[in-house]
């Protein structure tokens, strides 16, 4: 048994934590009061807190970003060299790859089938199904667009739009055709399917478009 010097009650050492400078190695006060301490130090102290953890988040950041900004040209040239080795790599071995793709799916089909099946059943799996149903009936109810319209203008686009560089038909490479939605199809921005609104661009650049489809407001402003 042990007193606390807080609330001056004789309790178990299993109620004290643990200390090396504390008599037999345990603190003066009980795990209760040093929450109810900490909880109260918390309550009047939250501004002081709250730019104590700003302080420090603006020193991390500065931190992180700093090698970056020295070595900013190095980095880019790694990546450029990275895509490059990666482009080059599917044309040797394109073949390989659709080779072994088949093989897996055909060999792992029943686990492949269970792995979905058992996604559907979680709630996520359940949301996304659903979420994706919802939005696909509301996209296609007013639409004007057809599937031959589609292979029409993905076969016409053959430069980008954004970048100005040549596309490809290769999928999974950073210049493939990729359709874009020129407003988002977001409920917040309001884009529709239609075909005022659909243009095909390159997998980098619909990548690097923001959600809100901010670029082409700014541009349109511009522009008017």
């Amino acid at each position: 048994m042990k007193k606390c010097t807080k609330c001056k009650i004789n309790k178990s050492e299993i109620e004290f934590r643990k200390s090396i400078g504390g008599k037999n190695g345990l603190r003066n006060q009980c795990r209760k009061c040093e929450a109810n301490y900490t909880a109260e130090y918390r309550h009047t102290h939250k501004k002081q807190i709250d730019e104590y953890i700003e302080r420090s988040r603006q020193i991390y950041r500065q931190k992180q970003n700093e090698p970056y900004q020295v070595h900013k040209k190095e980095i880019a040239k790694y990546w450029q060299l990275r895509r490059q080795k990666k482009i080059t790599y599917y044309q040797t071995h394109k073949k390989e790859m659709a080779e072994y793709r088949t093989n897996y799916y055909q060999l792992h089909k029943k686990d492949l089938a269970i792995k979905k099946k058992y996604y559907r059943q979680t709630l996520k799996g359940k949301e996304s199904s659903r979420n994706q149903n919802y939005r696909r009936r509301s996209i296609y109810k007013t639409t004007d667009i057809t599937t031959d319209w589609l292979l029409d203008l993905r076969m016409k686009t053959i430069i980008c739009p954004l970048c100005n560089i040549k596309m490809t038909d290769i999928p999974y490479l950073p210049y493939s055709r990729h359709l874009d939605h020129i407003i988002p199809l977001n409920p917040q921005c309001g884009g529709t399917h239609t075909k005022d609104n659909v243009r095909f661009v390159c997998l980098i650049c619909n990548l690097s478009r923001p959600k809100d489809g901010s670029d082409y407001i700014t541009q349109y402003q511009k522009n008017v």
